[in-house]
């Protein structure tokens, strides 16, 4: 997902508005909304304010990725980098365990922080539906399909975990393998590890 460097910018100045600029910060806001599919128009139930959460945007994009020797992320961590250097725009790479609430540690980081954009290399879809309406940048989730969450700001890119335990637990079977074990991580905290063993039993 592509945010436009200029609305972005000019977006990002006109969030410090005042009344008298007010239509034209709608109108940038509008055209921001339009491009990235992040509605920054939000008005507070408190106070009748529009949300300036924006206004202090870095040029930063923030990768949170769950484990540490996951040997795929390292890799997409990798091209990243490499994709980024020498460009404006910077990255910062923060690990989780594997138990840990991904969704609330990017409310927190996007408070802080206010990266650009964020990339999820592994999540819980239950952390989605529970918090993820508080994150208001656009993000990607890799590893988990996020197409059902209904959220305009959360794109995915993902496997199909179940189908593809199924084909390496037939793969062993036919080639006269019959004591197959299945190891994998916690399945009240990983939705990939649920799917495989589902996909695994279901061979």
């Amino acid at each position: 997902m592509t945010v436009q460097r200029e609305a972005l910018t000019d977006l990002c100045t006109c969030l410090n508005f005042k009344p008298e600029t007010d239509e034209a910060w709608q109108d940038l806001a509008q055209t921001y909304t339009d491009q990235t599919g992040v509605d920054v128009r939000a008005v507070t139930a408190a106070d009748g304010q529009y949300d300036t959460t924006l206004q202090s945007v870095s040029k930063s994009i923030l990768i949170l990725a769950k484990g540490t020797s996951n040997m795929l992320f390292t890799n997409i961590i990798e091209v990243i980098q490499d994709t980024i250097e020498g460009s404006d725009y910077s990255l910062r790479v923060h690990y989780l365990d594997e138990d840990a609430d991904e969704v609330k540690e990017a409310v927190r980081m996007c408070r802080e922080h206010k990266p650009m954009g964020i990339l999820f290399l592994g999540g819980n879809i239950q952390y989605f539906h529970e918090e993820f309406e508080l994150v208001n940048v656009p993000c990607v989730l890799v590893t988990d399909r996020a197409d059902k969450l209904g959220f305009r700001n959360l794109a995915s890119v993902s496997t199909d975990d179940m189908a593809a335990a199924e084909m390496a637990v037939d793969y062993l079977f036919d080639h006269g393998h019959r004591d197959i074990a299945v190891i994998g991580g916690d399945m009240a905290l990983s939705s990939p590890s649920k799917y495989r063993k589902a996909g695994a039993k279901r061979s």
